[in-house]
């Protein structure tokens, strides 16, 4: 059966076809335009050290792709496109991952995934390290993409992951931000196995920027890690109030990923720990009211308790490993 277009529908098309081809023409140009533009260093003008990472950059670093295809893609014309572009690759793209789990004095767990493949096993002894801290709910293969552009530039690279984080729970604790002291057991780890590595980095994804900043914070004198990196960083506490009204439905969408990652099949393990927080975390109608709600099993007692040990805006002036933020939305 062919498809008729009504007289209507045939208008309204050649109407809209001339402002969507000026769309995409501008989009075009545009891009070409920043893409030959490259970065630019708009605060630390005066900082030295600043000044000296920016001369031994590469003069083509920071710019687009230059293939004249490039910016005619929708996912590069708008920013939630471009989210939901990334969003499918990752379950389209996925590597495989060696797992070692590291027990935690209370009985809990964590692990350190270890990328297989893409030349890893064949590194030598002092190759660097990328230590990644993945998303709120995310797991190794959700990174697939860069882990293996990282992997091509020579870096060993492992993910983190917080208690219950694709694995099973063992003790009623967990942390939706993740715990600094579990990941300074997981570097400690990583470094005692390949400790001929001449150089050692961290990168946190989302939420897990948010731990990474807490981690170096805290751990300011202790750390092995040289230079870190924050991609799309959640790293301000109040940003679960801004997501519940400025973003429901990306909050909602939130609030069911981690009820379904920490409490859906632990319901009896944490009632058995505290009945009234469980049920507060089972009913929790917001982002917000969940992650204030969760506070009693991350070990740091109430919700203020958390805030100061696991906000990183309590922490992030004590770190003293150069870092780099990239906000991209």
């Amino acid at each position: 059966m062919k498809m008729r277009l009504t007289a209507s529908c045939r208008q309204l098309l050649r109407r809209a076809s001339l402002p969507l081809l000026l769309y995409v023409l501008v989009s075009f140009v545009r891009k070409i335009y920043q893409s030959r533009k490259g970065w630019k260093l708009i605060h630390g003008l005066e900082d030295k050290r600043m000044a000296k990472i920016k001369k031994t950059l590469p003069k083509r670093f920071g710019m687009y792709p230059s293939s004249l295809w490039t910016p005619l893609l929708p996912i590069f014309l708008n920013g939630w496109l471009n989210m939901f572009y990334v969003m499918l690759l990752k379950k389209v793209i996925q590597d495989r991952f060696r797992r070692e789990e590291i027990e935690r004095p209370d009985g809990g767990v964590v692990s350190v995934d270890w990328l297989s493949g893409w030349g890893q096993e064949s590194l030598p002894e002092n190759a660097p390290l990328l230590l990644v801290l993945t998303t709120i709910t995310g797991k190794s293969s959700d990174h697939s993409i860069w882990l293996r552009a990282a992997a091509q530039r020579g870096y060993r690279v492992c993910v983190f992951h917080r208690r219950g984080h694709d694995l099973p729970l063992k003790t009623p604790r967990f942390n939706i931000m993740g715990c600094a002291d579990d990941a300074h057991a997981q570097v400690s780890y990583v470094r005692s196995k390949y400790n001929k590595s001449e150089f050692v980095a961290m990168a946190g994804l989302s939420a897990g920027s948010g731990l990474l900043i807490t981690y170096l914070g805290r751990y300011a004198e202790e750390t092995p890690v040289q230079a870190a990196c924050c991609l799309c960083p959640a790293y301000e506490m109040n940003i679960w109030k801004m997501l519940d009204d400025k973003y429901p439905r990306v909050a909602s969408h939130m609030l069911e990923s981690v009820r379904n990652q920490w409490v859906r099949d632990n319901s009896d393990m944490l009632h058995s720990h505290d009945s009234k927080a469980a049920k507060a975390v089972e009913r929790a109608t917001s982002l917000s009211d969940f992650v204030e709600a969760h506070a009693p099993f991350t070990g740091d007692g109430d919700y203020s308790g958390w805030l100061v040990r696991s906000n990183p805006m309590k922490h992030f002036q004590k770190v003293q490993v150069p870092t780099f933020i990239l906000n991209a939305l």
